[in-house]
């Protein structure tokens, strides 16, 4: 079964729509064949992955919700680096839209995210965390990283998990 379709070996193409699907069809997978109590997931997604895993946990039961170097939008991300293109916010409109769909979610909710993230603006992060509804937690990694806050800070990223995870 490909969850990361259009990836390695995987058939199909890459798109919104589609990885959204092979997020439900893997949380569906563990379920329903591996038997996993629905009350025992946390939806973790990292950068790109953590607009498919608000989408999961909005989407379907869970206990809670990391993400880490998160963004509010498509949208927010193409204005800030393809800043030069007018109006190019326009051309993915509506996309990856983790900020609106926050609204929907009701479980805790952990966002890391490096102060000097080269990829995704720190300040973005700060914005999703703005955006989400308690109970929520924000953890601030010093450093410059992207996607490895727990090899950048891993003392202060285990213990945050941990009482993330005691508080579930």
């Amino acid at each position: 079964m490909p969850w990361n379709r259009g990836y390695r070996r995987s058939e199909g193409k890459p798109g919104e729509v589609g990885v959204y699907r092979d997020a439900e069809a893997a949380y569906e997978h563990i379920v329903n064949t591996k038997g996993i109590d629905r009350k025992a997931i946390i939806s973790f997604g990292q950068s790109l992955g953590t607009a498919v895993a608000t989408h999961l946990a909005a989407r379907r039961q869970v206990t809670g919700l990391v993400l880490e170097a998160p963004f509010p939008s498509a949208s927010r991300v193409a204005r800030k680096v393809l800043w030069f293109l007018p109006g190019v916010s326009l051309l993915v409109h509506g996309q990856f839209d983790t900020q609106t769909r926050l609204k929907e979610i009701r479980v805790p909710i952990l966002i890391v995210h490096c102060d000097h993230d080269p990829v995704i603006p720190f300040r973005f992060g700060q914005e999703v965390y703005d955006a989400a509804l308690p109970p929520k937690t924000f953890l601030q990694v010093n450093g410059s990283c992207h996607e490895e806050s727990s090899l950048i800070a891993p003392t202060q990223y285990r213990t945050a998990l941990q009482q993330f995870l005691k508080s579930l």
